[in-house]
């Protein structure tokens, strides 16, 4: 009997940043969206996953910590010998000084012009016309499709002329099989409040029930929802929003320590959803913690287990992939998550919920972090 199709989303712990990939195994490829860490993105796709072909990156918008690994990711193909396909990405943000985010930009345009790789600007990663709203990613088996629900050019244009990256930031739904993964990069309410009005107008050619995805990596790392207008926004209530306009199962944080990220809020709203059966964060910080007299002690704690943990070897493949990232600089708590998605099957997260309960169990009971009701529900699938 031949084995079921499966693909794997890995959500990598870069610490302050987004790195996501899609591996096909059948095929030995993956797509890239945001590229932090290069260093771990390379580990991953080059010397675990062993990819030959790379068909599609997507950056969801200019911001250092989701660009800067790209010219190195491209570089390293180059000497792997692996094929890129396209990358897209919105050129909203170059900014006039020899800052590192100007260096990177300007990299990735001369790789361009030397014909070393292909580049679509705004093209595809931007709404400008039916194919850039609904493709197929070539050469993915099975059969991967993509929807655009953002932004359009103006939204491009406005974030240029504004100077705020986030402001165009991509909304990009991933189906495979029967299942759907939205990326959102660091998009503000704003966004979100235009995309709930173009999909009641059904201006996006998409209906409200287009946009209900079954994996959601929640905006802007877990961070400040920005309003996008420059007025302040109740966290909860803006998270709370945008979580009834997707209605996801699983909520997956790309999160860092640097910026205490993520904030008690969105993750109160999180686990108030009773629909949502997991939420993962790649890492943790002082946030998390309901006790903050000793949080930075635990913290320490966990950082040194982890550390002696990754000096050592193990056996244990699972636990190579949720180290991929960590270092001393990075407090794990999910570590590099994987979602696995297989034909006609549930889908499948690791590490699993009674994986963390084990773990955090070491450091604090479950009542004394943020998301320690989610642990108390019955165990589904995501087991």
């Amino acid at each position: 009997m031949a084995s079921k199709e499966l693909i794997r989303l890995y959500v990598l712990n870069v610490g302050a940043g987004s790195a996501n990939v899609i591996h096909f195994p059948k095929d030995d490829s993956a797509i890239l969206i945001d590229a932090c860490n290069a260093d771990v993105i390379n580990d991953l796709l080059f010397n675990h996953l062993k990819i030959t072909s790379l068909p599609l990156i997507i950056i969801t918008h200019t911001d250092i910590d989701h660009i800067e690994g790209l010219p190195k990711i491209i570089e390293t193909c180059a000497i792997e010998k692996t094929k890129i396909g396209t990358i897209h990405f919105n050129n909203d943000k170059i900014p006039n000084d020899s800052s590192k985010l100007r260096e990177t930009i300007e990299q990735i345009i001369k790789y361009r012009e030397t014909g070393i790789i292909n580049i679509s600007q705004r093209k595809h990663a931007g709404i400008d016309d039916e194919h850039a709203m609904n493709f197929s990613i070539a050469g993915a088996r099975p059969s991967t499709t993509c929807k655009m629900f953002y932004p359009y050019p103006l939204n491009v244009d406005i974030a240029v002329k504004k100077k705020k990256p986030n402001l165009a930031s991509v909304v990009l739904q991933v189906i495979v099989f029967d299942k759907t993964i939205l990326f959102t990069g660091d998009l503000p309410l704003k966004g979100w409040t235009e995309i709930e009005k173009n999909l009641e107008n059904k201006a996006l050619q998409h209906s409200s029930e287009d946009l209900l995805s079954d994996v959601f990596i929640v905006p802007h790392h877990g961070g400040r929802i920005q309003d996008g207008t420059g007025s302040r926004v109740d966290q909860k209530t803006a998270t709370t929003k945008i979580l009834s306009m997707v209605k996801p199962c699983f909520a997956l944080v790309s999160a860092g320590e640097k910026y205490d990220h993520p904030l008690p809020a969105v993750i109160e709203a999180i686990v108030e959803d009773n629909k949502i059966k997991q939420v993962i964060c790649t890492g943790m910080s002082q946030s998390c913690m309901n006790d903050k007299e000793n949080n930075e002690t635990i913290l320490k704690e966990i950082k040194q287990f982890y550390k002696e943990k990754l000096n050592k070897s193990s056996k244990d493949r699972s636990y190579e992939i949720f180290s991929l990232g960590s270092n001393a600089d990075v407090i794990p708590c999910g570590g590099t998550i994987q979602v696995i998605i297989e034909d006609g099957e549930e889908i499948t997260l690791l590490p699993s919920l009674s994986q963390r309960t084990e773990a955090l169990k070491k450091f604090f009971s479950l009542g004394e972090v943020l998301c320690g009701k989610i642990f108390r529900r019955p165990l589904a699938s995501s087991v």
